[in-house]
């Protein structure tokens, strides 16, 4: 059915057309062409529009591998996912720490009540010895036999008590040890799972990392938990993982450096290397200097270096 525009434009007569073109439209032919105009745009527009509905927006994605399972996601899925993962992370660290500092906790509680427990006692024991040197000083010949007795029966008592003494401490000692070692065992336990999430590895080069360690000056006892001479239990040895990451690095960067300089000491002692069928064009005495310069430099005691001396003099004058 044809449109209110079309039925304009179709009674436009030939003089009007002429008119059109030779003095331009008048204001009503205008508005027929602004109203054909913004048919045509409208149905322009409906058109994209139709065609941008049609063609899918496109995401940009990345291949992930899960468990064995490889696909592709979402970028900005990855990245949520991502930000999750370190979040996760941080906790676990935090909660690594905690532990570690719980335990540490525990062992300076524990040392503090036997500290105190042990310090009336540890005073006792003191004012008895006392007690007893002071009776060893006293010169017998000099005591009547009644108060000999009662010298002898009163420091009798004494070193029954000291003893009674010695014993509870001893007990408490052991039991002390006993808490102290529970707590040591702890705390390498938390530490080690901080350990492994920072160095995968670490049950792997633990032992060369504290071989290093020692050999860079650090007691044999922080590093091993255990005494040099008795071999008896002293501490925790290597927990702070930050401590232990740093040993690790110092002693990757080190073995690197040791290879770099076996790598150009093995280069500067390799003679140099000629194309097949090639053939050394320097003259022979430049040669005969070269190598001998290289084996001066090589040379690790001064007898070799004499003899080298002498070899290059006879090649010179005795050739």
């Amino acid at each position: 059915m044809p449109s209110d525009v079309d039925q304009a434009v179709a009674q436009q007569s030939i003089e009007d057309k002429i008119g059109d073109s030779l003095w331009g439209a008048g204001p009503a032919e205008e508005a027929v062409a602004e109203d054909t105009a913004e048919v045509e745009n409208d149905e322009t527009t409906d058109e994209v529009e139709g065609q941008a509905e049609q063609q899918p927006a496109t995401v940009d994605e990345v291949e992930i591998e899960v468990e064995g399972w490889k696909g592709k996601i979402p970028a900005k899925l990855k990245a949520e996912i991502d930000k999750g993962a370190d979040y996760t992370r941080k906790t676990q660290e935090l909660a690594d720490q905690k532990r570690l500092f719980e335990s540490q906790l525990r062992i300076q509680q524990e040392q503090q009540a036997f500290a105190n427990a042990a310090r009336a006692e540890y005073e006792q024991l003191q004012q008895i010895e006392a007690q007893l040197e002071q009776y060893r000083k006293v010169d017998l010949s000099q005591i009547d036999s009644e108060n000999l007795s009662r010298m002898s029966m009163a420091a009798a008592n004494l070193r029954e008590e000291r003893a009674k003494l010695k014993e509870a401490l001893d007990g408490r000692q052991g039991q002390f040890k006993q808490q102290m070692l529970g707590a040591w065992d702890q705390m390498t336990q938390n530490a080690h799972a901080a350990i492994t999430k920072a160095i995968p590895n670490w049950d792997t080069v633990a032992g060369e990392v504290a071989q290093y360690a020692l050999g860079q000056g650090y007691p044999f006892e922080h590093i091993t938990g255990y005494d040099r001479t008795t071999r008896e239990r002293v501490g925790p040895g290597v927990v702070d993982p930050l401590f232990a990451k740093t040993l690790y690095k110092a002693m990757q960067y080190d073995k690197l450096q040791a290879g770099k300089a076996t790598t150009m000491a093995k280069a500067n002692k390799a003679p140099p290397v000629l194309k097949p069928g090639a053939t050394d064009t320097r003259p022979p005495a430049q040669v005969g200097l070269l190598n001998f310069k290289k084996a001066m430099k090589t040379a690790n005691s001064d007898s070799r270096k004499a003899e080298l001396i002498g070899e290059r003099v006879a090649s010179k004058f005795f050739r």
